[in-house]
């Protein structure tokens, strides 16, 4: 699974326990979700063209093991699933000081229509974006289990 970016973590980063605050995995995390959002089409374009974006349903971070000052770490995404309305997706954080897996943040996104505020199908083109890279995503070794098993969103 290529990395996305490559990070090191800083002396503002770190808590009073010596490791990376909480929040900074969550960062990092968001941040790669929120750059593979725009590689999709997901972006202001998207938003202004066709009244949509996608909104955050639901989060899931786990924490396998703490990154401490002057560690680097890689940001890494897969797409776990999709339907016509939503994604799944899982954001890594590896420790690559340490060679081991950090965080995990799982995300749901909903295509939601901004004049209605309900759920509404991904146009075709960021749909078969989607397809492509879960196509590809699918090939890949990592994937978490009991995650990403999408069947509909209203």
């Amino acid at each position: 699974m290529p990395a996305s970016e490559r990070l090191t973590v800083l002396p503002a980063q770190i808590d009073d326990r010596e490791h990376m605050n909480i929040r900074h995995y969550f960062d990092a995390a968001a941040k790669v979700i929120l750059d593979t959002c725009e590689f999709l089409g997901l972006d202001g374009h998207y938003r202004d063209e066709h009244g949509a974006d996608v909104f955050t349903a639901e989060h899931h971070i786990r924490y396998f093991s703490e990154l401490r000052l002057d560690d680097s770490y890689s940001t890494r995404i897969r797409i776990d699933a999709a339907s016509d309305k939503a994604l799944c997706m899982t954001a890594y954080l590896v420790d690559e000081t340490q060679n081991r897996l950090a965080c995990t943040l799982e995300s749901t996104l909903v295509n939601v229509d901004l004049a209605t505020r309900r759920a509404k199908p991904f146009t075709a083109e960021v749909a078969q974006q989607i397809d492509a890279t879960l196509r590809t995503h699918d090939l890949l070794p990592w994937k978490l289990q009991g995650y990403g098993r999408l069947t509909s969103v209203s």
